[in-house]
């Protein structure tokens, strides 16, 4: 019993686990990566872990990889709406952007034609000795 004779509160937290404040924090990290605009530095300070907690998760925990990707997935899916949404309002650049894309193959691209002799001269005393 402590000094003052009172018994000490028994918290909720004392009889968990390491592992288990872990998978508290990746359950966080989970719940807080799409409020921080998906981006991982910002997650990382708002739960109270370092960038390195995060990485070890992801390299060995493969559901919490899993879930990390499917947020990424969702937010290209997130992206290519909006950006159907500007080609359909006439976004110039988002049009061209899209032509060069998935208009390739009718020919919308850029291409570079390179011709004439591409021989590579090195120069110095690493440069190989020519035979005259």
């Amino acid at each position: 019993m402590p000094k003052n004779g009172k018994k000490k509160e028994k918290k909720a937290t004392d009889n968990i686990t390491l592992s288990h404040k872990l998978s508290i924090k990746k359950e966080m990290f989970i719940k807080e990566f799409p409020g921080c605009a998906y981006n991982i530095c910002e997650t990382c300070k708002k739960i109270g872990i370092n960038r390195r907690t995060y990485y070890d998760w992801m390299e060995n925990d493969p559901e919490f990889k899993a879930a990390y990707e499917d947020y990424q997935e969702d937010l290209i899916d997130w992206v290519e709406t909006q950006f159907m949404k500007n080609v359909k309002k006439g976004k110039e650049a988002s049009q061209i952007f899209f032509m060069k894309t998935k208009g390739a193959k009718r020919g919308y691209l850029e291409k570079k034609i390179i011709t004439g002799d591409l021989t590579l001269k090195m120069y110095g005393k690493d440069a190989p000795v020519e035979d005259v």
